[in-house]
């Protein structure tokens, strides 16, 4: 193992190395659990992360790429603040991302523990995901979230970890631009109705269309799982339900897609919400 330190920078070539270890097993849930951490790589997230004030713990960045690192301006900021930067290998870089062609560098972020919101409920436009299992779609409703400028999401029962990188990857760097919760279906139903939220449902079921509902802020919106649909919990707990009426033969859509097709229809009728 060779471990060099250039000033608060250090070069780690060593799979064997804790820190490398440590990041590595990242990847995997409980780790990010215990550690209350996870990563994620390159300029563009970094940039996400900085911007809406992410705590960043450390930086790995490719030792061939060494030269480049003195006009990254985020990376100096960070130096500069303490923020440690260790070289590594690109070999490294590729086993912990599991991707042959890398960014020059990841970053390891603590994760933010967010709370249900308290203030400007009666504006209040939040999104409600049950049991949704495909990393894909969560990122993609991130990123939807994050284009029209909505903050609040509520994740129940068994979904999928926001903070794998998949979710990471597929939200382009929205997870760090929203504020997305994981709640017991009893802990977000009292905050429902101590706030006096409409909450609307969204199902092949319903007989109402999402164009020609009624719309009224403040709403909260179930969008349930892929194969499923939502629980029988919600179904009964809703206000009403919608969904999006189909022309073809095909009898549903991807969540994610649902998801951002009903989104555009309410900020169409609350531009300024």
């Amino acid at each position: 193992m060779k471990a060099n330190k250039i000033g608060k920078i250090l070069s780690i070539t060593s799979f064997e190395n804790p820190l490398i270890k440590k990041t590595n097993f990242l990847s995997k849930k409980k780790f990010r659990d215990i550690h209350n951490q996870f990563f994620a790589e390159g300029e563009f997230f970094l940039n996400e992360a900085i911007k809406s004030k992410w705590k960043i713990h450390y930086v790995l960045f490719d030792i061939a790429k060494e030269t480049t690192l003195k006009n990254n301006r985020n990376l100096q900021k960070l130096l500069n603040t303490g923020t440690k930067i260790t070289f590594v290998t690109r070999e490294i870089i590729k086993k912990i991302t599991k991707k042959d062609n890398p960014q020059d560098f990841l970053f390891v972020v603590e994760r933010k523990k967010f709370e249900l919101p308290k203030k400007n409920i009666k504006k209040q436009l939040s999104i409600i995901l049950e049991n949704l299992r495909d990393p894909g779609n969560l990122g993609t409703i991130f990123r939807t979230m994050d284009y029209y400028g909505i903050k609040n999401c509520f994740l129940v029962d068994n979904c999928v970890d926001p903070y794998s990188k998949e979710v990471i990857r597929s939200s382009m760097g929205s997870l760090f631009n929203i504020q997305f919760l994981a709640i017991s279906k009893k802990s977000l139903i009292k905050w429902i109705v101590n706030n006096k939220i409409n909450l609307v449902g969204t199902s092949l079921r319903a007989k109402k269309s999402h164009l020609n509902y009624k719309w009224e802020l403040p709403t909260a919106i179930v969008f349930g799982n892929e194969k499923v649909g939502l629980s029988d919990f919600f179904h009964t707990k809703c206000k009403s339900s919608v969904k999006i009426m189909n022309r073809g033969s095909s009898q549903s859509l991807n969540v994610s897609v649902a998801s951002g097709i009903i989104i555009q229809e309410l900020i169409r009728k609350f531009p300024n919400y």
